[in-house]
């Protein structure tokens, strides 16, 4: 993995907001080198704003006029690269919380985790992971479908 990778990475922690950061990233360095925009920052979001503001000014000089596109291309390749651990959710979580949940899963399996959070509300209290390929429903809803026969054998009697 490349330092501009991990640097890029080190507040960032939800795939979907690396995704639109690059673009921020390109967007912001293109007027920044070429064009000298001193008031671009109003053009984002406030969240990228605040995001743009906390890159570290060692990360922003690695850029260059003779080296944008290529950095930037080496970030998209990158990100590509990286299998996020995708979370089903029953109802939408704050902002907070899932990077909360993200940071928390990136402490335990390291620098270049990323999360992607999608809703499903079929789900129960709990919820679904694709990990690899591999999906794992750890929800009620998966529960009451694994005891399923016990749970209306259980309601017949009780009916009787």
């Amino acid at each position: 993995m490349s330092d501009i990778l991990l640097l890029f990475l080190t507040n960032t922690f939800i795939y979907s907001d690396a995704l639109r950061r690059v673009r921020v990233l390109d967007e912001y360095l293109d007027v920044q080198i070429f064009k000298g925009n001193k008031d671009l920052l109003s053009r984002f979001s406030s969240d990228d704003s605040m995001w743009l503001e906390s890159l570290s000014k060692d990360f922003l000089k690695s850029f260059s006029k003779d080296n944008l596109s290529t950095n930037i291309e080496q970030l998209k390749k990158g990100l590509q690269e990286i299998s996020p651990l995708i979370i089903y959710i029953p109802v939408d979580l704050p902002k907070t919380d899932k990077i909360s949940i993200a940071q928390k899963v990136r402490s335990n399996y390291g620098p270049n985790f990323l999360v992607d959070f999608k809703l499903d509300p079929t789900l129960i209290a709990g919820c679904a992971l694709i990990w690899q390929g591999r999906y794992k429903d750890i929800s009620l809803r998966k529960k009451i479908e694994d005891q399923k026969e016990s749970i209306l054998t259980v309601l017949r009697n009780y009916i009787k």
